[in-house]
């Protein structure tokens, strides 16, 4: 049996896991405490969870757009037994779930009551989180506002950490969401700070870029390739913002550069690409937003400067006229303007340095900003 064959067998099994959880729900909610047939569709149930723990410690289950997403792998959740399940998860605001080796069949009884009936659980406790420990299930966790599914392995590297501890709402992340899809504007730099732990992981933008390739499915192939393109450059447009300084901007580089890689060696991103096309415009683009990332650094420099040099400029202008010039622009935008600028700057500080005019007082940094300039140039 081929791999393919294979993972076309773990999806149906993984479906019929999932179907099974939310036909289980419905009998314990139609049927009274201790009815055979409940009992023994919950039996049935547990078995077959605990026959998933062979070859896994955990199944992760993640709810997008009409999918579910059972560790990495995708169903769909067209059905009314799986419809209802996400139903109920909505009403909790939830939208993962990591179910671990372990787990006892009256934890798995106790979480699906609750579950099932959600309404009436919402009045009784503030979050699932909550219900699930004041019921001691210790073996389920539910995740709000983990829009980014996180494989174990990635887990390891951050130290264990969950997207959940980033403390991002999930309103925040699916605004995030419609950020990368280039359907919203952030505002910068108040709102972005909010995302600043999910832009620092290479490993969390990998997965979500992934997570956005999956959601995507429905969509037309040369659509999903467009997608990928805008959702690079819309973390581009982010980490740019965020190059305030030459070590930002090192560190921004080193993101994207890791990014690059891990979408590479994605299964779903290789999927999309038939042949070469999608992979060397996403490699172009990588270099357009690291020469981007590299002049905002500089405009950034000059940027933080530009108002001291206007005072300088004006207290000279009263001293020696002769040595200032014309103004210097306010914007550039290609790399020979940008050229042009800080030569600009060099000279009229090179200037200032050998008037000996001024207070040494502002001039006492002439030669710090000099040594950066040259950097540069």
């Amino acid at each position: 049996m081929d791999s393919k064959q294979n993972n076309s067998d773990n999806n149906k099994e993984l479906e019929r896991l999932m179907r099974d959880f939310g036909n289980v729900a419905n009998a314990l909610a139609m049927y009274p405490p201790g009815h055979p047939l409940a009992v023994s569709q919950l039996n049935k149930l547990y078995q077959k969870i605990t026959s998933a723990f062979e070859s896994t410690d955990m199944l992760a289950i993640h709810q997008g757009e009409g999918i579910l997403i059972i560790n990495d792998k995708q169903i769909a959740a067209n059905t009314p037994s799986i419809k209802k399940i996400v139903e109920h998860l909505n009403d909790f605001k939830v939208t993962d779930l990591e179910i671990t080796k372990g787990i006892s069949l009256e934890e798995l009884k106790n979480f699906l009551e609750i579950i099932t009936h959600s309404q009436e659980s919402m009045g009784m406790y503030p979050d699932l989180k909550t219900a699930c420990e004041k019921n001691q299930i210790t073996h389920i966790q539910s995740l709000q506002a983990a829009y980014i599914r996180v494989p174990k392995n990635v887990k390891d590297k951050l130290g264990g950490k969950i997207v959940g501890e980033l403390k991002i709402s999930t309103d925040e992340m699916k605004r995030l969401v419609a950020y990368l899809k280039g359907e919203v504007a952030l505002q910068h730099p108040g709102e972005t700070k909010i995302y600043k732990k999910v832009f620092a992981k290479p490993e969390l933008l990998s997965n979500l870029v992934d997570q956005i390739i999956v959601e995507s499915a429905n969509q037309e192939p040369e659509k999903r390739k467009k997608l990928v393109i805008v959702v690079l450059n819309q973390i581009g447009r982010y980490l740019a913002q965020d190059s305030t300084n030459p070590s930002r901007q090192n560190q921004n580089v080193k993101i994207i550069d890791a990014l690059a890689k891990a979408l590479n060696g994605s299964k779903n991103f290789i999927a999309l690409g038939a042949d070469n096309n999608l992979k060397n415009e996403v490699s172009q683009t990588v270099e357009k937003i690291k020469s981007l990332v590299k002049n905002q650094t500089l405009m950034a420099e000059y940027a933080k400067y530009q108002e001291k040099f206007q005072e300088i400029k004006t207290k000279l202008q009263k001293i020696s006229p002769q040595l200032v010039e014309l103004d210097l622009p306010k914007t550039a935008g290609s790399t020979p303007e940008l050229t042009k600028l800080l030569q600009e700057i060099k000279s009229f500080l090179e200037k200032i340095k050998a008037s000996r005019a001024l207070a040494e007082a502002d001039i006492k940094n002439i030669d710090s900003l000099l040594l950066k300039l040259k950097k540069y140039l």
